[in-house]
């Protein structure tokens, strides 16, 4: 997808290939009210935006670093996916 956002030649363009990234982050939250009748909602538990909002209700209730390594671990996870991604789109546009 990161491909055709750098290979794409207007900002129309480029609006279009990101909305269905942007409303499946944005609206997965949502989706959590039914993992109890799909299983495979179990994975939006690992996205960013989830991790993130779990994250805050637990430093919300006091929390410390020792009960919340597991989220900050999925988020530096998400940080390092997104970097090497984001190395490799850049530098296959300057060789193509």
């Amino acid at each position: 997808m990161l491909r055709i956002c750098i290979d794409s030649s207007t900002v129309m363009e480029t609006s279009l290939i990101v909305m269905p990234a942007f409303f499946f982050f944005s609206f997965s939250p949502m989706l959590l009210a039914y993992q109890d009748r799909f299983s495979i909602i179990g994975l939006l538990d690992y996205l960013p935006n989830v991790v993130l909002i779990d994250l805050a209700h637990q430093i919300e209730a006091g929390a410390g670093l020792g009960s919340t390594w597991m989220e900050l671990m999925i988020l530096s996870a998400w940080a390092l996916v997104v970097f090497v991604g984001s190395i490799g789109m850049y530098n296959r546009k300057h060789t193509d």
